[in-house]
């Protein structure tokens, strides 16, 4: 089998943070700090032992940099695979990849070690797992609604969905997130503990994704499942504003899933299923549009097709030429299709 390619890895700084109670200021004990590093992982506690953690990147750029990395990395290792063991059919693939024990999260379980770090991944996928476990797959329970980021994005933020870039520290939720412009520890720890009333201080901004939106400024995660026996196929919509990263985004994803057993035998049980899928958006966009008032529109069609277990495509305002702008959705002008080998094609609207 062809070697997959050389991970990067990443240098290294470690900063513990302790609290010595609730009422008192922070203690900072450093084990190793160097000043002009890139990237460093903080670890802090609320008074009962180390229990969180989170990157701290320089600046935006390092994240930014960092992010596109591991995002490159995952699809170039799954890519190698495919390479490998595409000319194989559905059902002999699977196969091989339970075989070989193959693991699609390689590259981000290396980027994870390498800095001794605790993922918001590592959660979503106990999660995905205790999911998968059961006999009916409940779409209340999805923890893809319930953590609505690509795994490399994951690798990123602490447990509790924080990073530190810059002076400030991000918080993020599944239709919102917090900004804490100085990088208060504290704050955060407050945050972590539903004590929501710090968003009072100047220094926290909540965004609200559902509040901040109007007629065509639009914030919405929307799900269409379809099970079939022991197949099942999921797509979903997501459109985003104020992402920090990338600008305002739409976004169309599709995962595969089946029933079955093992490659060895064994109980049948629910697995993510890798098929030929392909998924495009296609529509008007508004971009600029700060009045809510649907101008501006242009035309979009994208689309991504894979060999994989879920594939999504992605259109961002830095795809428009202006990557502060505001992406915006209007009534009935967006659209995505999807189609799955073995079931056709599907058309989705997406409906603010």
């Amino acid at each position: 089998m062809k070697l997959f390619k050389k991970l990067a890895f990443y240098a290294i700084t470690i900063v513990m943070i302790s609290f010595v109670s609730c009422q008192k200021e922070s203690t900072f004990e450093v084990l190793d700090e160097v000043a002009e590093a890139p990237i460093k992982v903080i670890y802090y506690n609320n008074g009962k032992g180390i229990d969180a953690s989170m990157l701290a990147f320089k600046n935006l750029e390092t994240y930014k940099e960092t992010f596109l990395r591991l995002e490159k990395e995952v699809l170039e290792w799954d890519n190698a695979f495919v390479e490998e063991w595409g000319h194989l059919d559905e059902e002999a693939i699977n196969a091989k990849e339970e075989e070989i024990g193959y693991n699609k999260d390689k590259p981000l379980e290396n980027f994870e070690k390498q800095y001794g770090f605790s993922s918001l991944r590592l959660k979503y996928n106990e999660a995905l797992n205790e999911w998968l476990s059961h006999d009916e797959l409940s779409e209340k329970n999805d923890p893809d609604v319930r953590y609505p980021w690509e795994r490399f994005e994951m690798s990123l933020m602490g447990t509790n969905g924080e990073v530190q870039i810059g002076g400030s520290i991000y918080k993020y939720e599944s239709n919102r997130h917090f900004v804490i412009r100085d990088g208060d520890i504290h704050k955060l720890v407050k945050l972590n503990n539903n004590e929501e009333n710090v968003v009072d201080n100047k220094n926290v901004i909540l965004h609200d994704y559902y509040l901040e939106k109007s007629n065509c400024m639009t914030y919405g995660i929307s799900t269409w499942t379809y099970t079939s026996g022991d197949f099942r196929i999921k797509t979903q919509w997501k459109v985003s504003q104020n992402h920090q990263w990338w600008g305002d985004y739409v976004k169309a994803k599709t995962w595969s899933y089946q029933k079955r057993k093992a490659w060895w035998g064994g109980k049948k049980k629910w697995l993510l299923t890798r098929r030929h899928i392909e998924v495009q958006i296609f529509g008007t966009l508004h971009p600029d549009n700060t009045a809510g008032t649907c101008d501006y529109p242009i035309s979009i069609n994208v689309d991504n097709h894979e060999y994989g277990h879920d594939v999504y495509v992605k259109y961002s305002s830095q795809n428009s030429g202006s990557p502060h702008s505001l992406l915006t959705v209007g009534q009935n002008q967006l659209q995505a299709r999807y189609e799955q080998s073995g079931y056709g094609t599907e058309y989705r609207w997406f409906t603010p």
